[in-house]
């Protein structure tokens, strides 16, 4: 899901004084409110970190850059290539390439890394139900309320199970069932990679 409006923005990590909403404003740049649901194509950072709003942002193939953009943004919006954000850190940690996820995002035709695939997540999941929804849902994949109740069929080779650990209650209710079951790392790695890797993060 690639949304490209260079003036729909999101912050990550710190909040806007209301002099600097008005002087956006005038710009005619839109601070998002609703972080998890909607879309934005910017997305504004002191700080690489491993966010929400950060996994969504590449999948959705939005800019991320440095604060020092909105600081240049006082009387013509500041051109986006000068200030984007590095991660070398984060890159080295997680083996993953910022600037080439983006790019394949924003170079894909047929929806994102998790299209055709559907999760089940339950209401205990670390990171929140709400957070892995948004993750799944950005990257065109989807959540599943129907909690799989039987043996696992053919049909079912597209669903995947979320839980945390083997100590959570679900464990094995879907062992039992057949179903592999995933930690939320498989989607989060996933979304830093871009690529859904069904051999990696199961919980065994």
């Amino acid at each position: 899901m690639c949304i490209r409006d260079s003036r729909h923005i999101v912050c990550s990590g710190f909040k806007l004084e209301q002099a600097e909403l008005e002087r956006l404003k005038t710009l005619g740049i839109r601070v998002v409110e609703d972080k998890k649901t909607e879309h934005f194509s910017i997305l504004v950072m002191k700080e690489p970190r491993r966010t929400v709003n950060f996994l969504r942002a590449i999948n959705m193939g939005a800019e991320i850059v440095s604060y020092e953009w909105l600081e240049k943004c006082v009387e013509n919006i500041a051109p986006i290539e000068d200030y984007l954000m590095k991660a070398p850190e984060l890159e080295e940690k997680y083996k993953f390439n910022l600037a080439e996820s983006l790019q394949t995002v924003r170079d894909a035709e047929e929806g994102g890394f998790l299209a055709g695939w559907s999760f089940w997540v339950p209401k205990y999941i670390k990171p929140s139900l709400e957070e892995m929804k948004s993750l799944i849902e950005s990257a065109d994949g989807q959540v599943t309320k129907s909690k799989p109740k039987k043996e696992k069929k053919k049909d079912d080779e597209g669903v995947i199970i979320l839980l945390n650990s083997k100590e959570d209650p679900d464990y094995e209710h879907f062992k039992g069932l057949g179903f592999t079951v995933h930690s939320p790392e498989s989607v989060i790695v996933g979304c830093l990679r871009q690529e859904f890797d069904i051999t990696q993060n199961v919980i065994e």
